[in-house]
């Protein structure tokens, strides 16, 4: 089976990043809908060329997540968006991500009943195989252990959830995403 690695996700376009160092990219941060009506998800997606969208525009995105190496912050991700399609009408109903790849790495806090596994994906991207490492935690009740010797492959299905975090005493706020599955199945 071939690793994958997908991103849909509709909403409106709340703000756009032009990065100054490559005019023809642009960060997008999009407003999707979470499990409650009254809560937002603010995704943000890099484009290497967006046309006629604008803020306030409703749009469905296609894409994939993407990880780097990145000096004194370590390994990032990254929504990369590879199809945009503008809507007429408000719509807020997707909010989602496929994953299957190889089991990188465990890690479970019992004490929550909550997992982390990074899964690591070999997807073709162009002409080039684009290899991408993804943290995605999930709700596990009963503690189970995923061992990677036995079956090193794992599928995954879930939302994108975003956190808003304050530091240095307020100066400085980040907003990290979060790769929130349902329960994974080994493959």
């Amino acid at each position: 089976m071939n690793d994958y690695n997908k991103v849909k996700l509709t909403g409106k376009i709340v703000h756009i990043y032009k990065i100054s160092e490559n005019p023809a990219r642009v960060i997008l941060t999009l407003a999707t809908m979470g499990e409650n009506p009254k809560v937002f998800a603010t995704d943000k997606i890099a484009v290497f060329v967006i046309r006629n969208c604008r803020v306030g525009d409703f749009v469905t995105v296609d894409g994939n997540i993407q990880s780097s190496v990145k000096e004194k912050v370590g390994v990032t991700t990254t929504i990369f968006a590879d199809h945009i399609t503008k809507h007429k009408s408000k719509q807020f109903e997707q909010n989602a991500f496929y994953l299957f790849g190889e089991i990188v790495s465990v890690r479970t806090w019992p004490d929550k009943k909550i997992s982390r596994i990074v899964v690591k994906t070999k997807i073709k991207s162009g002409n080039k195989l684009r290899i991408s490492t993804v943290p995605v935690v999930f709700y596990n009740p009963d503690q189970r252990l995923f061992a990677i010797s036995d079956n090193p492959y794992i599928s995954f299905k879930g939302k994108i959830q975003t956190t808003k975090k304050i530091y240095q005493k307020g100066k400085l706020t980040m907003y990290h995403q979060n790769y929130v599955a349902d329960f994974p199945r080994q493959e």
